[in-house]
């Protein structure tokens, strides 16, 4: 009798098939705490106290913030010209709830012309305004 290697171990494929439908069931069974990251942490602080309107470059904002998860332009009906935009984006939560965080910073050129922030993180309900 012939028996070739599949016969003897299983594919990694059907393992790691098993593996997830076992994750899955506890997951929605409730066994299991299920808590995901998404991004990196926005922090308001270093924000405030490292950047300034109207002075800091495109480079002083990425060494606070690092690199954005988006770039683009952006036409407010307040502003009097279009503007480069970076987005930043930072999530957490559980398989019942998650929480965002949504960063949006305006250039003038290649200076920093503000940002805009808005955010579901219970934490950031202190700072909102």
């Amino acid at each position: 009798m012939n028996v070739s290697t599949n016969d003897r171990n299983p594919p990694r494929r059907a393992a790691w098939r098993t593996c997830l439908v076992a994750l899955l069931l506890l997951g929605s069974a409730g066994c299991g705490d299920v808590r995901y990251y998404v991004s990196r942490p926005i922090e308001l602080d270093a924000i405030e106290s490292r950047l300034r309107m109207k002075e800091s470059t495109r480079k002083d904002v990425l060494e606070v913030l690092g690199p954005p998860e988006g770039k683009g332009r952006e036409m407010l009906p307040i502003s009097p010209a279009p503007r480069t935009m970076w987005s930043c984006y930072y999530e957490e939560g559980t398989l019942k709830d998650a929480r965002r965080t949504f960063l949006f910073v305006y250039f003038d050129g290649d200076i920093f012309d503000g940002y805009f922030r808005v955010s579901s993180l219970p934490g950031d309900a202190a700072t909102a305004f």
